[in-house]
């Protein structure tokens, strides 16, 4: 058996059944045991004190026994709807992934990718794009590629071609209160080898508005004094850092407006003025202690330029780098529960082939919120849902509570929705794999709520509503003010009612009563505000809205006129006469 082995040339058959398992679409690890496995490696060395060599062998020789906590079922929900070509844009393009070695006259070996062919052509003055419509395209213009790159004698020693379905997309559903991720997708098409990119765990994408639960509006509610009640104009905005201008996605602006309306509809300026309360560094800190490690602090490039996360852009998701999918949805997944993260989790535990457990993977607990703030921002986040623009991500049970905030990155490029029930927190990802606009459909939505349906239809979840601290109140607030509504004042307001049942965390509450409605009796005849001598059948009261100026917001057509001091003359003249 011994002489039988050293015969055996075992490097050509690994090397024969790595090239058949390249060429078999269906090959390779799942998504998710790609994640298993990278995590389960790094935790080797880092808790074991493993190196990179201890930590290889004892993954694929030593017959390790690793629990995960994956749920096969729900995986495949998602694997299907994921891969479900019907749920994207139609007449999208694909992306080109290109590799080419060529070894040279005197055995040198030159590779080359799809950044090179472009780079090729654009040297000869031609701009091309790699993206193709079908792959006869593709394989044209490597064509040209492949003959300049192998003159002089070179050969072709190895080639890969493979175009990518775009828009891609990437999907994390974890249990909150666990931190167990049960399923993770990190593309859609066919994955054809093991631990290729994961687009839910390693890529790093721009989280635009989706990230300003977090950044603004959380650190806003529990640290800095405000309430769902408190009110900033929505009016056009500059950074102060910057002096670049914020714009709202309808380039409409609607005056005096509350926090809560500011996160349900994703009001831009709203937000903007809010996280320059809050201030960058304390958002900043609430993002690293919900464990994002992709945002810088400080970074000089080689230029000596400084880039760095702390700045008032941020607070609409304008990053240096980006975010992860996975670490997006832990995040969201601590509003779900109750404002306590849990680091998410793939695996358990790791047993040897004696029985031994090497290493035990309970998901570590961090409190990052008050519960009442976590239970403010669902409440809202609830809205956005049943009527502002998440309402394509709706689950079909309707009596099934469900929150979740959607968000698109500057210029279009990234769409994502994170949300949860009591039971699950998601998060879906979609964009093209290069940087191209995508219009917006809402199709990532729909993704979502069809993953979602299924997933608690699958696992029969009883219909649940979000459980709600003790110290959450409520009162009848004025829109515009923050303040206690005053009857038969703030609902006669020109432009319909600004009451509102209001939540507060209990002390939060407002006591003072409205402080920016004023009532004015006017004559009908002249428009001016009445006289004595007006009949009171000619005249009718007008509520107001008590601001120094419009800035040009829905709120112009209902301030106190500048002229409410001149007074009906006309009756008086009848009088006279």
């Amino acid at each position: 058996d011994y002489e039988d082995a050293l015969g055996d040339d075992v490097y050509t058959r690994v090397q024969t059944t790595n090239q058949k398992k390249s060429n078999d679409s269906e090959s390779g690890n799942s998504y998710y045991v790609d994640a298993v496995i990278d995590n389960v490696f790094e935790d080797l060395k880092e808790k074991l004190g493993y190196t990179e060599t201890q930590a290889y062998n004892a993954l694929y020789r030593d017959g390790l026994r690793i629990y995960s906590c994956q749920e096969e079922e729900l995986q495949s929900i998602c694997d299907k709807v994921i891969d479900n070509d019907a749920n994207y844009p139609t007449g999208t393009p694909s992306y080109l992934t290109y590799h080419l070695a060529v070894e040279g006259p005197d055995g040198t070996v030159t590779e080359y990718t799809e950044l090179d062919l472009q780079q090729f052509y654009e040297q000869s003055g031609k701009e091309i794009t790699l993206y193709f419509d079908n792959e006869q395209k593709a394989k044209h213009m490597i064509a040209k590629f492949r003959k300049a790159m192998t003159l002089g004698g070179a050969k072709t020693k190895e080639e890969t071609i493979r175009l990518v379905k775009q828009p891609q997309a990437s999907f994390v559903l974890m249990e909150q209160g666990t931190g167990k991720v049960r399923a993770i997708v990190g593309g859609r098409g066919g994955k054809t080898s093991s631990r290729t990119l994961n687009r839910a765990t390693s890529s790093v994408r721009q989280p635009g508005t989706v990230l300003s639960t977090l950044a603004s509006y959380l650190p806003a509610l529990d640290t800095c004094g405000m309430t769902l009640g408190t009110v900033v104009e929505d009016a056009p905005y500059r950074y102060t850092d910057t002096d670049h201008m914020v714009q709202n996605t309808a380039k409409e602006y609607g005056g005096l407006t509350t926090i809560r309306d500011g996160l349900a509809n994703s009001v831009n300026t709203v937000t903007a003025r809010i996280f320059e309360k809050v201030t960058a560094e304390t958002g900043f800190d609430y993002l690293k202690q919900m464990h994002f490690s992709t945002l810088v602090d400080a970074r000089k490039d080689d230029s000596g330029v400084t880039s760095t996360d702390i700045k008032l852009s941020a607070g609409l998701g304008e990053l240096t780098d980006g975010v992860t999918n996975l670490e997006l949805t832990a995040a969201y997944a601590s509003i779900a529960d109750g404002g306590v993260y849990h680091e998410p989790i793939f695996y358990t535990k790791v047993v040897d082939e004696d029985g031994n457990v090497l290493l035990s993977n309970d998901s570590s607990q961090t409190r990052v919120m008050k519960a009442s703030t976590s239970w403010l921002l669902t409440d809202v986040l609830q809205e956005t849902l049943e009527s502002g623009d998440g309402k394509q991500a709706a689950l079909d049970d309707q009596k099934m509570a469900v929150a979740g905030k959607n968000g698109a990155s500057k210029g279009n490029y990234d769409f994502w929705f994170e949300g949860f029930t009591p039971y699950y927190t998601a998060g879906i990802w979609t964009g093209y794999d290069g940087t191209a606009k995508q219009d917006n459909t809402y199709y990532y939505q729909k993704i979502w709520k069809k993953i979602m349906t299924r997933v608690h239809k699958a696992k029969v979840c009883e219909a649940k509503k979000f459980a709600k601290p003790d110290d959450i109140i409520s009162v009848k607030i004025c829109t515009k003010c923050g303040n206690l509504a005053v009857p038969g004042l703030c609902e006669n307001a020109l432009g319909g009612s600004t009451v509102r049942k209001e939540y507060f965390a209990k002390g939060t509450q407002p006591l003072q009563n409205c402080s920016c409605h004023v009532k004015y009796k006017i004559c009908k005849k002249s428009g001016k505000a009445a006289a004595a001598g007006c009949p009171d059948k000619d005249c009718e009261y007008k509520v107001y809205l008590k601001k120094e100026d419009d800035l040009g917001t829905k709120d112009a057509p209902y301030l106190v006129p500048k002229t409410i001091g001149d007074t009906c003359k006309l009756h008086a003249e009848k009088e006279k006469q």
